[in-house]
């Protein structure tokens, strides 16, 4: 019998004071029925003053700073730090 292969992924998430909507999105990445230890959340901050970070740190997400702020930057940012 054959062993499944699961690949790293990689979900990356620019983020700017999220905090009214962080926790909802990271839980729900951390239900999915895929093997943890194999799900990278990479957050890339734009400078967030709220509780995004804390909450990002929860959830075991990898931070990243976003010193240009939009989310098309952040997207870069994240990309070149993913593994999966």
């Amino acid at each position: 019998m054959s062993k499944l292969i699961f690949p790293t992924i990689s979900v990356v998430m620019p983020v700017l004071n999220e905090s009214y909507r962080l926790t909802g999105c990271l839980q729900s990445i951390r239900n999915q029925n895929y093997p943890q230890n194999k799900v990278e959340i990479i957050i890339a901050d734009g400078g967030s003053i709220d509780d995004s970070m804390k909450i990002a740190k929860k959830f075991s997400a990898k931070i990243y700073p976003n010193p240009l702020k939009t989310s098309e930057a952040g997207k870069a940012v994240g990309v070149k730090k993913a593994k999966g």
